[in-house]
């Protein structure tokens, strides 16, 4: 499929009118969302912290401790954040169904014990994806003069090709993420350009953070344009 503004139009307009439609519902989870993704980064502070108590000038004691209450105070958000992000998606298209959303509805991935670990499955497997690719972007770093672009191109094309695979695990429960991350990359093989420009509005749509509802609904929507095939069964 070629860019197609009537199709990104279409996407836009039916998302902010859902967006609109639960604003209170949606503004709320998008705040539940940020708060939790808030403590999860005092985690990954806390353990920074930790693992270099002497690059600061605190003594041992004070670092250590201070670390130890950012990672106890982060690992709410740690735990918490997988399942929390999984019921803002599955509002999300929720409401693109157009049923109605409710405030309870964030909660969904605590749904049950196998909706939990659906959510903790595919950020374990995702995030250790990136950490790989981490470790392969520092070693390219060495590289003089085009260490630095090789390694941001490398990371565009692996977010543009994993961008619908979160949709695609929120919505075929029956499902597991290896076949959430194959479906994405086949999506972006034969529709790059469409994948490409839906991941950066949909990432520009949730920049005012209240709006990360609209975002993902975008996505959403555009993921079931360029695949009028695939099944919403969240």
């Amino acid at each position: 499929m070629d860019f197609d503004f009537k199709l990104m139009k279409e996407s836009a307009q039916k998302s902010w009118h859902v967006f609109v439609g639960h604003i209170v519902v949606y503004v709320v989870a998008a705040i539940i969302l940020i708060i939790v993704t808030g403590l999860a980064s005092l985690f990954v502070a806390g353990v920074a912290l930790v693992g270099a108590v002497s690059s600061f000038n605190l003594s041992f004691e004070v670092s250590t401790a201070f670390g130890a209450v950012l990672i106890l105070i982060g690992l709410v958000g740690v735990v918490f954040l997988p399942p929390v992000s999984y019921g803002v998606y599955y509002m999300c298209l929720k409401g693109l169904r157009g049923e109605k959303v409710e405030v309870k509805d964030i909660m969904y991935g605590f749904k049950s014990t196998n909706t939990f670990f659906r959510g903790w499955i595919y950020f374990i497997i995702f995030y250790a994806l990136f950490i790989v690719l981490s470790v392969i972007s520092l070693f390219l770093g060495f590289i003089p003069f085009l260490g630095g672009l090789i390694s941001f191109i490398i990371h565009l094309i692996i977010h543009t090709v994993l961008f619908f695979s979160f949709y695609i695990y929120v919505m075929t429960p029956k499902e597991n993420v290896i076949y959430a991350l194959q479906e994405s990359v086949k999506i972006a093989k034969n529709h790059f350009i469409m994948t490409f420009v839906t991941m950066i509005l949909a990432g520009l749509f949730c920049i005012l953070i209240v709006t990360i509802p609209f975002g993902i609904a975008f996505g959403a929507e555009m993921l079931k344009k360029i695949v009028p095939t695939i099944r919403d069964g969240s």
